[in-house]
């Protein structure tokens, strides 16, 4: 969940490129999990070469506590 409220936040989000991650390479940069690799990405968020905060925002949208929950309880709904 931090993911996506550093997302929220408005923030550029470096992270390893973890599964879970993999899906989102359009709104965070991933990087391999080496330090030279993670520093790059860092360098790339700071100088604003980044995915784009509009992108980053509606992401987050979408990833929001409510949103989530509906989701949730939208295919607990379609199971009962």
């Amino acid at each position: 969940m931090k993911f996506f409220e550093y997302l929220a936040a408005g923030l550029p989000v470096v992270a390893t490129a973890i599964d879970a991650l993999g899906q989102f390479t359009d709104a965070s940069l991933l990087c391999a999990p080496e330090p030279e690799a993670f520093a790059s990405a860092l360098e790339r968020a700071l100088a604003g070469r980044g995915p784009d905060r509009t992108i980053r925002l509606a992401l987050a949208a979408q990833h929001t506590y409510t949103a989530r929950t509906r989701r949730m309880l939208a295919v607990l709904a379609e199971h009962a």
